[in-house]
């Protein structure tokens, strides 16, 4: 702290002389500015000193002293007075937790509960009831007490009437022994008349707009391991066989000892939609491309692009024209081609080779004769053979031949393996 230093200077007083009236009081000086604040001293820097040690714990009071017991209240007022007179009797004896009855004999005297079924209806032992218990009833001759535990059933209950249960009136029973509350019960054979339901056992019911029937014979059983529709025209009759697999419109089936009948009216029967009109004769349909037909029978105009003649045509009589095949490039002869002309026409200048198969791949008929044709202009055939032989007629000298345009040329089968050959043109 800054100590200041104020020096006064003193200034001797006179003689006073007598003290004058008090003047008036003057007006209040300004007052002056307030000081400016003191520099704050220094922190000291003393440290802080152990904490003490913590007193024992005082000794626990005495209990106070209990109030005292309240007032007794009033006794409250007494009933009204009963319409009869006189004074009641109680019994000569009693036991307790028995209620005492009216003796029968007067109105004014009790006598003890507990008395024989052949005297008076018996009265409930009350002292004796335990937990669980409940009174369900009663008879001529005792109360009728029933022990439940839980959710346990009531039994042999006697002729028990109920009329409410769970706030649901009950307005009668139908049949004996268990009531059904749950949302899910078990019935055992129960007897359903005008019933609805959504499902049984899992199965779905639709219900129909109005009614339907579903109809099953007795110890009959109707099994579907797939998804089905029946559709059709109301009281057809669908008729199954015994354990088969049945064929659709649609699909591909193979049928066995099957009859088609076609006689009733309406009925048509088509094979790769061709309808079958009529039949001549029996046995089988011919279906293949190269058929054996015996004994054929053949009435009116005959048509056939590709007959081939056998042995039990050597002496028949046939005339037909020589059908052409016509070729532009290097052709081998078909089975078809026998009795035919092969031609080379005109448009075609490049040089060809036409080749006669080996009986071994086709096995033409002997007797078989083709007839080779190069057209004017046309390029040079080469008529050559595989494995087998062809021989030039009158000299008999085998190999190809060469047919030049305008040339004509017929190879005739003659043994099984080989052709002999002739025309004009031929080298």
């Amino acid at each position: 702290m800054t100590q200041t230093n104020i020096k006064l200077k003193v200034i001797p007083r006179g003689l006073g002389g007598p003290t004058g009236p008090t003047g008036p009081t003057g007006p209040t000086g300004i007052t002056g500015a307030t000081g400016a604040t003191g520099v704050n001293g220094e922190t000291g820097a003393g440290v802080t000193g152990p904490t003490g040690v913590t007193g024992a714990t005082g000794a626990t009071g005495a209990t106070g002293v209990t109030g005292a017991t309240g007032a007794t209240g009033s006794v409250g007022a007494s009933g009204p007075v009963g319409a009869g007179s006189g004074d009641v009797l109680g019994p000569a004896t009693n036991t307790d937790n028995f209620i005492p009855q009216w003796n029968g004999a007067n109105t004014k005297t009790l006598k003890d509960g507990l008395v024989s079924s052949t005297t008076g209806i018996a009265l409930l032992n009350l002292g004796a009831m335990t937990d669980g218990q409940l009174i369900v009833g009663q008879t001529a001759a005792s109360p009728l007490v029933k022990t439940v535990s839980g959710d346990a059933t009531l039994t042999a209950l006697g002729a028990l009437t109920i009329t409410n249960i769970q706030g649901v009136a009950v307005s009668g029973v139908t049949g004996t022994v268990n009531a059904v509350f749950s949302t899910s019960p078990t019935l055992t054979t129960p007897t359903i008349g005008v019933a609805t339901a959504t499902s049984i056992n899992k199965v779905a019911i639709t219900a129909p707009a109005t009614s339907a029937t579903l109809t099953i014979a007795d110890g009959k059983t109707l099994t579907s391991n797939r998804t089905l529709t029946f559709s059709g025209t109301d009281g057809t009759t669908l008729t199954f066989q015994a354990t088969d697999t049945y064929v659709g419109r649609t699909t591909t089936d193979t049928l066995t000892n099957k009859t088609f009948d076609t006689a009733g009216a309406g009925n048509v029967f088509r094979i790769n939609a061709t309808q079958i009109t009529a039949v001549t004769g029996t046995g089988s349909a011919v279906l293949a491309t190269a058929p054996t037909i015996a004994s054929l029978t053949v009435t009116g105009a005959f048509t056939a692009t590709g007959l081939v003649p056998t042995a039990a045509f050597a002496d028949a009589q046939l005339t037909s024209n020589i059908r052409q095949n016509s070729q532009s490039a290097a052709y081998t002869l078909l089975l078809t081609d026998g009795e035919k002309h092969i031609f080379h026409p005109s448009a075609d200048t490049t040089a060809r080779t036409w080749t006669i198969p080996a009986n071994s791949s086709v096995a033409f008929p002997i007797g078989t004769t083709v007839t080779f044709v190069n057209q004017d202009a046309a390029g040079v055939i080469t008529i050559s053979i595989t494995s087998d032989t062809m021989r030039l007629a009158g000299p008999g000298t085998t190999g190809s031949r060469t047919l030049a345009a305008n040339g004509i040329a017929t190879a005739l089968k003659v043994p099984t393996t080989e052709w002999i050959i002739s025309g004009t043109g031929l080298t």
